[in-house]
């Protein structure tokens, strides 16, 4: 199991340091490179041509599991949007 930067930065909107941290102790983080920012700029390219950008954080994180090929978990239907993005969808639950 991994984490993108980006994800740990919207987790950090939500929390403070100490919980995310500890939250995110045992997965690896899947570091922003220069290819995970030219992936991003091709997927917002391709996106924008059908009208169908994500948000700037979504889109960074989407391109981040492709270059990685990994399967991204997510609750926001706004991922169904990314073609051959393999993705696992689970349903969040209101307290």
């Amino acid at each position: 199991m991994a984490c993108s930067t980006v994800s740990i930065g919207e987790l950090a909107t939500g929390s403070d340091e100490e919980s995310v941290r500890f939250f995110l102790r045992r997965l690896r983080k899947l570091p922003v490179t220069e290819a995970v920012a030219c992936r991003a700029g091709a997927l917002d390219r391709e996106l924008a041509k059908t009208g169908r950008r994500l948000g700037e954080n979504d889109n960074w994180i989407a391109a981040t599991a492709l270059h990685y090929s990994a399967t991204l978990v997510f609750a926001d239907g706004d991922f169904m949007k990314v073609p051959g993005l393999k993705r696992h969808r689970i349903e969040a639950k209101a307290h």
